[in-house]
Parts: C-alpha cells; structure tokens; sequence
C-alpha cells in the first residue's frame, strides 16, 4: 500500500456545504450520545460551522478529504477541528496529520491543546500520541501535550 500525499489548502466560501455536511456526518453519532435534545446538537454543530477564515482543507492525493481549524499564538497552538470523510478514516491519515502538528509545535516551542467529546474514541489517539487530559467537563475532555 502507498503512503498517501496529505496537502492542505486553504477553504473558500464554496467549501461551506462539504464543511458543514462533513462535520454532520462525521459527528453525527457523538453528537446524539452526547445530548439528547435537538437545540443542544444543533448548538454544537453551529458552533463547529464553516469559517472561511479559520478552516483548512485536508486532501489527500489531491482529493478533498477533511477539514481543519488549528488557532496558533506564540506560545501554543489549539486544534478546534479535525475531521476526516469516513472513506479517508483508519488508514493512519488522521495519526499522520497529529504528528505533524505535533512536531510543528516542538520545532517552534509551543504547547498543543485540543478537546474532544468524551464519547469519541479519538481520545484513545490522542492519549496514544501524549497527550494528556488536564480538564474535563461534563461532555468534553481538554488535552494538552508539552
């Protein structure tokens, strides 16, 4: 099997529907495990909508694949996002991605911080990757790596 090329480019107004519909179907079963009301999911994927500004996104071979927000400072850079097509998952893409983001943090001395719902089996990567858990509410855990 070929490693595959990720890329990244940047989003314009056009990749709002992919967006938007990936993050649905992406999440879709945290989300209803997370929160049994409807105005609690929609608040969720509103607050994960489409933002040309802030949102990348993942190719592979040239192919859209993903979506990604990382907000970076001088001194840390957080993941808000990371979501892969189903057809692009468990084939070490997302694993890669991580660990380039990771190394970038080590390369420019800055911390790396995300969350996850606590119901996503991402959590199980993320720890595998070192990062640890250093706050928790009631649906989300916030993980950090030094």
């Amino acid at each position: 099997m070929t490693k595959p090329n990720i890329s990244f480019r940047p989003s314009v107004p056009e990749d709002a529907d992919f967006v938007n519909t990936l993050t649905r179907t992406v999440m879709r079963d945290y989300v209803d495990a997370t929160w049994e009301g409807e105005e609690e999911r929609e608040a969720y994927y509103q607050l994960n909508i489409f933002d040309p500004e802030t949102t990348q996104i993942i190719q592979v071979n040239g192919v859209d694949a993903g979506r990604m927000n990382i907000r970076r400072s001088k001194d840390s850079m957080y993941v808000d996002e990371i979501h892969l097509h189903p057809e692009f998952q468990g084939k070490g893409i997302g694993s890669a991605i991580m660990r380039g983001l990771i190394e970038e943090a080590s390369r420019s001395g800055r911390t790396i911080e995300l969350h996850a719902l606590k119901r996503n089996p991402v959590v199980g990567l993320y720890k595998k990757l070192g990062f640890r858990v250093y706050r928790e509410d009631k649906d989300r855990i916030y993980m950090r790596q030094f």
